[in-house]
């Protein structure tokens, strides 16, 4: 399961907080990108989790006063983006160390 967050400048570092420190979460793949470096308009962040039910549930419950759940048609071309972000950096890091 995956789920997206949208979420505010003046909250990221709480949701950090929140979400890397939370024994269940922390194990899943949480990922944060700023509006700006994924092509996007506004000055936000996204925060990806991808993990079984359980996880994305629970972060669903802690995050929701703190940023709003990015609805799965919007959602869907935001996570590919940050994908393949993730996927050109591994890439380049292979090319260094290749």
């Amino acid at each position: 399961m995956e789920v997206l967050f949208k979420i505010e400048k003046k909250n990221l570092q709480k949701v950090k907080d929140i979400l890397l420190r939370d024994e269940l979460i922390s194990k899943a793949s949480v990922t944060f990108k700023g509006s700006s470096s994924l092509g996007l308009k506004g000055d936000y962040y996204y925060c990806h989790v991808s993990g079984v039910d359980e996880v994305c549930d629970k972060a669903k419950k802690v995050m929701k006063d703190l940023s709003e759940v990015v609805k799965e048609k919007d959602a869907k071309e935001i996570i590919e983006k940050i994908k393949s972000e993730e996927e050109s950096a591994i890439v380049g890091f292979g090319d260094i160390f290749g």
